[in-house]
Formats: C-alpha cells, sequence, structure tokens
C-alpha cells in the first residue's frame, strides 16, 4: 500500500493529541522522491542543554536543516516539552543516521537507508534533569510525562 501523509493526522486526531501541522508540511524536499515508505517509527530526545529555551527550541533545526548544512527536513514530528505535537513533514526526511540492517515487523530495513523507512519523531529534552529510571514521574533523560504519554 501507498503511504498516505494524510494518516498522520489522523492519528494525531484519533488519539486526542494536541498538534499543530505547518503549512508547508507536504511540499518541502523529499531526500526519498516517491521512495518513502515508512513502516516503523524512530524516536529519540534532543540534547538541547540548559542553553534552550522555549517548549520547542529544536524546532528551527528541524524545518530549516539547510541553514545547517542539511538537505531536507530532520524529522516528521516535534514533541514539545509540553507533550504538544507540531507536524513539519509528511514525506521523507533525515531523522536517522547510518545503520542497520534490521528487521522490524518481519520487513527489512536496508543498511544505512532507514531514513526512507521511518517517520522521524524528535522530542524535546534537557539536559538539565535529573535522571531517575526508576520513576516515570521524575523526566528519564529530560523527556516529561506529558511527552512521554504523547509519543507512547
Amino acid at each position: 500500500m501507498a503511504w498516505n501523509p494524510q494518516s498522520l493526522i489522523r492519528a494525531a486526531r484519533k488519539s486526542g493529541i494536541e498538534f499543530d501541522v505547518d503549512e508547508d508540511w507536504l511540499t518541502g524536499p523529499d531526500p526519498h522522491g516517491k521512495g518513502f515508505q515508512p513502516f516503523s517509527v524512530a524516536w529519540h530526545h534532543t540534547e538541547c542543554g540548559e542553553l534552550s529555551r522555549g517548549n520547542m527550541p529544536s524546532l528551527d533545526l528541524c524545518r530549516n536543516p539547510g541553514q545547517y548544512g542539511g538537505e531536507a527536513r530532520a524529522c516528521h514530528i516535534v514533541v514539545g516539552r509540553d507533550g504538544k505535537f507540531q507536524i513539519i513533514a509528511g514525506h521523507g526526511t533525515y531523522h536517522l543516521g547510518t545503520g542497520g540492517p534490521l528487521k522490524v515487523n518481519g520487513k527489512v530495513m536496508p543498511k544505512d537507508i532507514g531514513n526512507r523507512f521511518s517517520i522521524g519523531i524528535e522530542i524535546e529534552a534537557s539536559s538539565s534533569t535529573k535522571i531517575n529510571k526508576n520513576n516515570r514521574e521524575t523526566p528519564k533523560h529530560g523527556i516529561n510525562p506529558a511527552q512521554f504519554d504523547a509519543v507512547a
């Protein structure tokens, strides 16, 4: 089945997540052309440190990676510190680095092209928070409970 970017919007609405969508979420550069066929999700936190301010300090970088040497958007969704989603791309992005091959639900993600097969979710974090792996109420890796619940 062909990828339908509107499925991101439908899934967000169905889950009750608070979200906004960039106006140009479908028109930015697509590094994979028509080859974006996701069957997995890659999510990780951004190490912004104490210098980062606001709810989504990495949003500009994720939207406009050309300013920083990138060719396409850095992810599909940014999750703010308040748990709100910002959907910034509905096509291919550069979210994953090199790696693989990896088997996901019986499908093989070939070596070093995971971006073509994954929806990238960037979760804002703060390196200044203390990590307590045994207590979900304490931010893990700078990710707070609202963010954790939003992506879980």
